[in-house]
């Protein structure tokens, strides 16, 4: 399984989001106990709705927690957890927009290849690329970027 794959699957298994980082002193105790986590909006929403008892809805929604003394490195590490799901996302998108443009220089250079072995078929010095097989190598890329596109949906 590749990395991209692995993390497709954990999204998919991950509480549903979007997550949120919390931070409180509670409850009241000598010993001030504090905590700090990440809890799922949409698990909330569900529980809350199922039982408007909105103490446990907040009981039930937490994806992960910390208790007890409570440092700045605590309050920092729930931020980044909460933000996991949208920076996979953000991931997974920025790889297939990065196989869109893999193929588009693909296109050129396989363009540019064939011309350079056409003219060496015929005998030709290789041409040096003028205004229109610039526009041409531009379609290229637009075509195979449309098409790894439409191809991703």
């Amino acid at each position: 399984m590749t990395q991209t794959d692995e993390l497709k699957a954990l999204l998919d298994e991950a509480t549903e989001g979007p997550w949120r980082p919390e931070h409180s002193v509670g409850p009241e105790n000598p010993y001030g106990i504090a905590n700090t986590g990440v809890w799922s909006q949409s698990l909330y929403d569900e529980w809350f709705e199922a039982s408007e008892d909105e103490e446990d809805a907040l009981d039930r929604s937490w994806v992960c927690g910390i208790w007890g003394k409570i440092t700045d490195q605590d309050i920092a590490d729930a931020k980044l957890i909460a933000m996991a799901p949208d920076l996979a996302k953000r991931v997974l998108e920025l790889e297939g927009e990065a196989v869109r443009f893999k193929d588009a220089l693909e296109a050129i250079a396989d363009h540019r290849k064939d011309c350079h072995g056409y003219d060496a078929d015929v005998g030709r010095d290789l041409r040096d690329f003028d205004v229109d097989d610039v526009a041409h190598l531009e379609e290229l890329a637009r075509q195979a970027l449309i098409s790894t596109q439409e191809s991703a949906k």
